[in-house]
């Protein structure tokens, strides 16, 4: 997709009406319990630019400040079903975590909904990287 058509379809991309939610899950029980819940506005400016916009490959959302419940950047890339990319990443005093253990119970699934559709991801042992020390970095099963 060229960044003609990722701005042309950016324009009818609901981040500029519904705000989009973060969610992870701690499956490590007989039932999912709610670790994280964080919610980022739909359109806005962050600095002096749009919070999200439009790139070659699908969409971004950038605050440096993480004013928007601690979250920095989402990134939606497109690709074939089952091959999309979705990133997320936060920090600092206003993401809500809570008293979250130092590293997060496995498995956990983490979740980015936004208007209606929902992206998810389920981490065991095998693929994550770091989960230590308030960090966790992994690939989804």
């Amino acid at each position: 997709m060229d960044e003609e058509t990722a701005a042309e379809e950016g324009a009818e991309f609901p981040f500029h009406t519904d705000s989009s939610n973060l969610c992870v899950y701690d499956e490590s029980g007989p039932w999912p319990a709610t670790l994280v819940r964080a919610t980022v506005p739909a359109g806005g400016t962050c600095g002096l630019k749009p919070c999200w916009t439009a790139s070659g490959t699908g969409f971004k959302y950038v605050d440096k400040t993480g004013t928007a419940a601690g979250i920095t950047r989402i990134a939606l890339k497109a690709g074939a079903a089952g091959k999309a990319n979705v990133s997320v990443k936060g920090k600092g005093a206003n993401l809500p975590v809570g008293s979250l253990p130092l590293a997060l119970p496995l498995p956990l699934t983490v979740q980015l909904q936004l208007n209606g559709e929902c992206w998810a991801a389920r981490y065991s042992a095998a693929g994550v990287k770091t989960n230590a020390e308030g960090q966790f970095k992994g690939k989804s099963q």
